[in-house]
């Protein structure tokens, strides 16, 4: 028993050499170990890549080409930019010719003493022909102070009190002037070419009053028989059933902007 199975494993090993025999010959079964020639090819490759490798000063000189011409592309793209600004502000068509544009700039710097006048008058435009009209003034202000006056905070207050005119009480407007000169000077044209601010002057005009629409009706109250409207109101509600009255707010407040900042005409 035991010679018949050794005979049957050589038997086996004999015909599993016979296979891989034949599978060499028809291509099956492949060696993995590289031949000679693949060596000497992926050998020539490795030294091929070793010899165009750049080094680390090629490295450092490549990064440098890149980072200065995106610099100049930059450069070039802002410079544009700004010369097409440049160009649209400095010149504009005017009913075909064409004007500079010029830049305007706060003459008043932080620091300089101004006075403030400030005239109440009916007349849209101030004439300073009724002395009167001057309500306040305050000399020798320092622009930018937020420190001085009353309450310590570069505040001023004014309570003024005054009698309409009849032009004013039959729908008549009344006007705020307000002017700004360097201190010495004066917004009067009149007053003397030495002493006349000129250019340097800042003016603002406010119409303090506004005209309000009222309506009159005939109405009382069902439950007593009264009404809430005054006697002028009842009276006036047999002749009309509207009316425009004027009236203004009893409080105004003046702020002085403080701004440094240059800006072309015509760009806000």
């Amino acid at each position: 028993m035991v010679d018949n199975i050794d005979d049957d494993c050589d038997q086996l090993e004999v015909d599993v050499k016979k296979k891989m025999d034949n599978n060499q010959q028809n291509g099956d079964v492949v060696s993995t170990e590289p031949s000679n020639e693949e060596r000497d090819i992926n050998a020539d490759i490795d030294e091929q890549r070793k010899k165009y490798q750049p080094t680390r000063l090629e490295s450092f000189f490549a990064i440098l080409k890149s980072l200065i011409i995106r610099a100049l592309i930059v450069y070039f793209i802002s410079f544009l930019l700004k010369r097409n600004q440049s160009d649209n502000n400095s010149v504009s068509i005017n009913n075909g010719n064409n004007v500079p544009k010029l830049q305007a700039v706060n003459i008043f710097e932080n620091g300089t003493l101004f006075d403030l006048y400030i005239y109440l008058s009916e007349a849209e435009d101030f004439k300073f022909d009724d002395p009167k009209a001057l309500i306040w003034l305050e000399q020798g202000l320092i622009y930018g102070d937020w420190y001085s006056g009353q309450n310590n905070d570069g505040s001023r207050n004014l309570q003024y009190t005054f009698t309409p005119s009849d032009k004013l009480q039959n729908n008549g407007s009344i006007y705020l002037h307000v002017y700004i000169t360097k201190t010495g000077k004066s917004p009067n044209p009149k007053a003397g070419k030495n002493v006349y601010a000129g250019d340097y002057i800042s003016y603002r005009r406010k119409m303090l009053n506004k005209f309000k629409k009222i309506r009159y009706q005939k109405r009382h109250n069902l439950l007593t028989g009264r009404t809430t409207a005054s006697k002028e109101e009842i009276q006036k509600a047999k002749i009309m059933d509207q009316e425009y009255i004027s009236h203004w707010h009893p409080n105004l407040t003046i702020n002085l902007v403080t701004d440094q900042t240059n800006w072309m005409y015509g760009q806000i």
